[in-house]
């Protein structure tokens, strides 16, 4: 009995074949189940990539149909022309700009540089040195008339056998100054006396002078022999002494008179 029992149980607890197939198919399913979750899970994600792949890639191709747009590309080449003109322009300004302001420097530069010019003559021409043309024949065989002459006009310590330019009124003059160019022959503190036999005498001397080829003739009724000359007081005299306009007819000059002293001569048909 036991042992029927014994059998029994075993048997009862062994599986019979159609429990088991159906388990099995049951496991079966379950996996099957599953596993096609899994797979539907990553077909759904392998889709999805899919799809974004898709999109991004039609981006892609949409971007790259925009550049190769020939109308775009023309737009882009004409905006780049203007552009490029703009800057061209923009550099041409400022070079001009640069060139004016060149010549706005060169052209300051010049004026100051005239200005400076215009001072220095003014200076060297009215205060330093001057020039004048011989009045007249009484310079003699020395200077001739029309010659241009050269004077310095600093000199204030004059000495005899200097040559002088005048500035004067005389007698006849109408009250205007005349020029006249005359050789110093005697300074302050000096005697001269012009004898009736046309000669010259300082001091008690009779004066030979070597680049005098005439007589010293008196002026009757001008100035009167003998003379002292006084502080400050020159007695001229012309090379020419026929005629020569100087001391003898306008009497001794100051020192005030002179307004140079002759440093060369330009002649009128060559130096």
């Amino acid at each position: 009995m036991d042992k029927d029992l014994f059998s029994e149980n075993e048997l009862n607890t062994e599986p019979s074949a159609g429990e088991a197939s159906t388990e099995s198919q049951q496991y079966r399913t379950e996996s099957e189940a599953s596993g096609s979750g899994d797979a539907g899970v990553a077909g759904f994600t392998a889709t999805a990539i899919g799809v974004g792949t898709k999109h991004d890639n039609s981006s892609d191709s949409d971007q790259g149909l925009k550049r190769d747009d020939p109308e775009d590309q023309q737009a882009e080449k004409k905006l780049n022309k203007e552009e490029k003109k703009k800057a061209e322009s923009s550099a041409k300004t400022m070079k001009k700009l640069k060139n004016s302001e060149k010549s706005v420097k060169h052209y300051q530069f010049f004026i100051i540089r005239l200005i400076i010019i215009l001072i220095v003559l003014w200076v060297l021409f009215f205060k330093v040195v001057g020039i004048t043309k011989m009045p007249n024949g009484d310079m003699f065989p020395r200077i001739d008339q029309g010659d241009f002459i050269l004077f310095y006009r600093l000199e204030k310590n004059f000495k005899a056998q200097d040559v002088v330019v005048i500035e004067k009124v005389t007698p006849d003059s109408n009250g205007k100054k005349q020029i006249f160019v005359c050789r110093v022959v005697a300074v302050a503190g000096d005697t001269v006396e012009i004898t009736d036999n046309q000669r010259l005498i300082v001091n008690g001397d009779t004066m030979i002078e070597s680049n005098i080829f005439y007589q010293t003739p008196r002026y009757e009724g001008f100035t009167e022999y003998p003379i002292t000359l006084k502080e400050g007081e020159i007695f001229v005299l012309a090379d020419m002494r026929n005629g020569g306009h100087d001391s003898r007819y306008f009497g001794p000059i100051t020192k005030d008179d002179i307004i140079g002293t002759v440093i060369t001569i330009l002649r009128r048909n060559g130096i």
